[in-house]
C-alpha cells in the first residue's frame, strides 16, 4: 500500500465456497482478479484453480514440477520425525536405567533377576544409541544429498516452459508487468553514432561510399532525421545520388561491410532503412561467407516513403557455420554531364533524386523467434488497439545516452512518447505506487466546470448468497477539502442506506475497516459499492490574453486498497495463519510463515496479502527478531533446505538508491537494525533493490538482491 495521489484502482479478493463445508479464508490478490482459492497456512504450488496436480504422477518429459520439490521437504521432514522418536525413546530408556541404577551400586547382593532386569535395559539403550548415531549420519548425508538435487531442481523449475508457465501465469491472474522470457544470446548493435562505425567498413570494389549523415539530405529525397535519436544530432548511413561525382549513364554500386561475426548455429539481423526519391534503385543485404557475397539474402527496390522501415531477417547455418559479415549494397543510376554555357562549364545531374539509408543495426546469434518479442520485466499498457511496454531505469544519463539504452532494448524501443493527458496519468501513478496500486478519487484535477457535489462509486463483482459476510479494506483520507467514503451493500441494484461511513481529513496513513454483513443484505446476491465525494470544481477564466483553469475544494484525495470478502462472521475469520511460528514481544504478537516456493519479492508481496489483511514480507527490526527466525531455519530441515539461497524479507531500496526502508505498512520506515554481509549492499548491475536473507552459511546475514530474482521468502503478520 502506498500513499495515495491517483485515480481509482484497487482489488477484490473472494473466497466463494457452499454452505455446509468448512469455511477457508480467501486471499487479497492482484489486479483485480482472483482465480485461485488459497489454504492459510500452505505452502504454494504452481498449480492454480482446479489444475490440481495428480498424485504420484511424475512429468514425463523431464521437466521439474513442484511436486519434486515437495517431495524432497516431505522426505526430510519425515527424517526429521523419525530422529525425534529415537531421542524421545532414548530418553525413555535412560529414565528406567536412573530407576535401576540406585538398586545396582551395590548389585552384588541383590537376587540375579535385578541385575538381569539392568543389563537387559543397558543392551538395549546401546542399540538404540547405535540406531540413532547410523539415522543421525543418514540425515545428514540425505541432507546433503537433498541440498544439492533441491537446488538442481530449483534451476530446472526456473528453467521451464509450457504448462508449468501457462500454470504460473494463470495462478496469479493478470500482470501489470509482461514478463518476457530469457534468452541465452549475445546482441551486436549498432547506431553509428561514433565515428569508427563500429567496425563497418567501405569495400574498395565498389564505385563510391556510403556517407555518415547527420540531417536531412534534401527535401525531396532520403530521411529527415536519423531513427536512433529523430533530430539533427544523430547520425545514419546514407547513400546520396545528389551531387554524385559519376560522370556518366550506368549503375552505381556501394557496399558497406560490417565487422565478423563468430560462427553460431543461427542469427537474427534487424535494421531500419529508408528508400525515398522517384530515382530510388536497390537495396541489398548479402551474408559474406569466406569473402564471397553469394546471393542477396535481403532485396528492396524502388520509392518507398521518406519514413524508417524495420527490416528482419534469419540467417541459417548455411551461412553461420563459418565466420561471416554482412554487407549492405546500394546501388542508383545517377550521374552528370560537364555543360559548357554562358562562357563557363555547369555539372547538370540526371537520376539525382532518390536515396537510401539505414540506421540502428541489431545482430543475435539467435533465432528471431527465440528473441523476446518485448523488454524483459516491461510494463504493459493497453489502449484501444495499441499496446505499450514501457520500462523504467534508474541509472542516470544524458538525454542522448538514454535513448541509445532504449535503442539497444528492442529495434522497436525509444524514449517514452507522453501523447495524452491518460498516458502521463498512468506513468505517474505507477512511479508513485512504487510497483504498487490501488483505487483513489482525486479532487486534484476537477472535471466540472461549476460548484457542487462530484460522487464516483466503484462496484465489486456479484457475491453469491450465504448466511454471513465480512469485509476489510484499507482506505486514506486526506486533505482539507476531504468530504465522505461511503460504502454498500447493493442488493437488486439497490444502495439502500451505506453499512460504512467516514466523513473529512484523517491523515496519510492507511487505515482497516471491517464491516459485517448478516442475511439481510446476503440471503440474496449482491455487490459492494464504493462511493466518495469532493466538492471540487474549476472555471475557465481569462486573464493576461489568454484563457486558464482555476482549481477550487481540490485539496483531497480518498484510496482504498486490499479488499478482502470471506463468506462467513467476521468473527469466524483466523485471526492469524494456520501453521505460523507465534512470537510475542512486549504487546505486539507476531506469527511467521515460511514459504519454499520461490517467488519474485513482489509476488511473494501478493503471497502474504493473500494469507491475512495485516500480512505482509517479514520485517526484521533488531537483533532478536533476527536471531528468532535463523533459529526457526536451522531448527527445521525443510526450512533449511528451503533457505539454501535465502528469504526475501520486506526491506526494499526502490523509491531512493542506497536508503533501505520498511514498506509493509504502506508508509515507509528507515531500517534502525540492519544485518548486512561484508561487501553488502553492493547493487550489482544497478539492479539489487531487494532484501534478502542472502548467506546461509553465516546466519542469514543479509544481501541485496534483483526484486525480480525468485526466492524463498518469510510472511510477517503483526497483531
Amino acid at each position: 500500500m502506498m500513499i495515495p495521489y491517483r485515480i481509482w484502482a484497487f482489488v477484490i479478493c473472494i473466497l466463494s465456497e457452499s454452505y455446509g463445508q468448512q469455511f477457508t479464508p480467501g486471499c487479497s490478490f492482484y489486479n483485480g482478479k482472483c482465480i485461485y482459492n488459497v489454504q492459510l497456512g500452505n505452502v504454494e504450488s504452481c498449480h492454480g484453480g482446479n489444475a490440481q496436480p495428480e498424485p504420484n504422477v511424475r512429468d514425463l518429459s523431464g521437466a521439474c514440477t513442484c511436486n519434486d520439490v515437495t517431495k524432497a521437504s516431505v522426505d526430510l521432514n519425515n527424517l526429521q520425525t523419525r530422529v525425534d522418536k529415537l531421542h524421545k525413546s532414548m530418553t525413555d530408556f535412560k529414565n528406567q536405567l536412573n530407576n535401576v541404577s540406585p538398586k545396582t551400586n551395590s548389585y552384588q547382593g541383590q537376587p540375579d533377576g535385578e541385575n538381569q532386569k539392568y543389563l537387559d535395559i543397558l543392551d538395549k539403550l546401546h542399540t538404540k544409541e547405535d540406531i540413532l548415531n547410523r539415522t543421525n549420519e543418514e540425515v545428514t548425508r540425505v541432507l546433503q544429498t537433498a541440498s544439492t538435487e533441491i537446488k538442481g531442481l530449483r534451476e530446472k523449475l526456473k528453467n521451464t516452459t509450457g504448462e508449468l508457465a501457462t500454470c504460473q501465469v494463470s495462478m496469479v491472474g493478470t500482470h501489470t508487468s509482461q514478463k518476457a522470457p530469457v534468452a541465452d544470446f549475445t546482441t551486436f548493435y549498432c547506431s553509428f553514432q561514433q565515428t569508427d562505425l563500429c567496425r563497418f567498413t567501405q569495400d574498395r570494389d565498389d564505385n563510391t561510399d556510403w556517407t555518415r549523415q547527420s540531417s536531412s539530405i534534401s527535401t525531396q529525397s532520403g530521411p529527415k532525421t536519423d531513427h536512433s535519436y529523430g533530430n539533427g544530432y544523430g547520425y545514419y548511413m546514407a547513400l546520396k545520388t545528389i551531387n554524385t561525382p559519376k560522370s556518366s549513364a550506368g549503375k552505381t554500386i556501394s557496399r558497406l561491410t560490417s565487422p565478423t561475426f563468430k560462427p553460431a548455429s543461427n542469427y537474427c539481423l534487424r535494421f531500419w532503412y529508408t528508400m525515398f526519391g522517384k530515382d530510388v534503385d536497390t537495396l541489398n543485404v548479402y551474408a559474406k561467407v569466406n569473402g564471397g557475397r553469394g546471393y542477396p539474402i535481403y532485396t528492396r527496390t524502388g520509392n518507398v516513403d521518406p519514413y524508417w522501415h524495420f527490416a528482419q531477417i534469419d540467417i541459417g547455418p548455411e551461412y553461420t557455420k563459418s565466420s561471416f559479415q554482412i554487407t549492405f549494397e546500394g546501388s542508383y543510376h545517377a550521374y552528370k554531364v560537364h555543360h559548357y554555357t554562358n562562357s563557363h562549364y555547369t555539372y547538370i545531374y540526371y537520376n539525382d533524386d532518390g536515396n537510401i539509408a539505414i540506421d540502428d543495426f541489431y545482430i543475435y546469434n539467435t533465432t528471431c523467434n527465440s528473441l523476446p518479442a518485448v523488454p524483459v520485466d516491461s510494463l504493459l499498457r493497453r489502449f484501444g488497439n495499441e499496446t505499450t511496454y514501457y520500462t523504467f531505469h534508474k541509472t542516470p544519463a544524458t538525454w542522448y545516452d538514454a535513448q541509445v539504452t532504449c535503442r539497444k532494448e528492442n529495434p522497436r524501443s525509444s524514449l517514452a512518447a507522453i501523447q495524452s493527458a491518460s498516458e502521463q496519468l498512468f506513468l505517474v501513478n505507477f512511479i508513485n505506487s512504487n510497483l504498487g496500486y490501488y483505487m483513489a478519487l482525486r479532487a486534484t484535477s476537477p472535471v466540472h466546470s461549476s460548484a457542487g457535489r462530484t460522487t464516483s462509486r466503484l462496484i465489486s463483482p456479484t457475491f453469491n448468497p450465504a448466511p454471513n459476510y465480512c469485509v476489510r479494506f484499507w482506505y486514506t483520507m486526506y486533505g482539507k477539502d476531504v468530504k465522505t467514503l461511503n460504502v454498500y451493500a447493493q442488493v437488486h441494484g439497490g444502495l439502500g442506506y451505506p453499512v460504512f461511513t467516514h466523513t473529512g481529513n484523517v491523515d496519510n496513513q492507511w487505515h482497516m475497516a471491517e464491516i459485517s454483513l448478516n442475511k439481510e443484505y446476503t440471503a440474496d446476491m449482491f455487490q459492494i459499492v464504493f462511493e466518495a465525494t469532493h466538492d471540487a470544481y474549476h472555471i475557465n477564466r481569462y486573464s493576461g490574453g489568454r484563457y486558464h483553469y482555476e482549481n477550487h475544494n481540490q485539496y483531497g484525495n480518498i484510496a482504498v486498497d486490499d479488499v478482502y470478502v470471506y463468506n462467513t462472521t467476521c468473527q469466524n475469520v483466523p485471526k492469524y495463519p494456520a501453521g505460523a511460528f507465534v512470537r510475542t514481544i512486549g504487546s505486539q504478537t507476531s506469527y511467521y510463515t515460511f514459504h519454499g516456493t520461490a517467488a519474485t519479492w513482489y509476488d511473494a508481496v501478493e503471497t502474504c496479502k493473500r494469507e491475512n489483511i495485516h500480512s505482509n514480507l517479514a520485517t526484521v527490526v533488531d537483533p532478536a527478531e533476527q536471531n528468532y527466525l535463523v533459529k526457526l531455519i536451522q531448527s527445521d530441515v525443510s526450512l533449511t533446505a528451503a533457505g539454501q539461497h535465502g528469504f526475501f524479507i520486506n526491506g526494499n531500496d526502490y523509491d531512493s538508491e542506497n536508503r533501505y526502508e520498511w514498506t509493509a505498512s504502506g508508509f515507509p520506515e528507515s531500517l534502525n537494525y540492519t544485518n548486512w554481509h561484508v561487501g553488502q549492499p553492493n547493487n550489482v548491475g544497478d539492479n539489487q533493490d531487494c532484501l534478502l536473507m542472502q548467506y546461509p552459511e553465516s546466519n542469514y546475514e543479509w544481501g541485496d538482491v534483483s526484486c525480480s530474482e525468485k526466492h524463498s521468502f518469510i510472511c510477517e503478520t503483526v497483531l
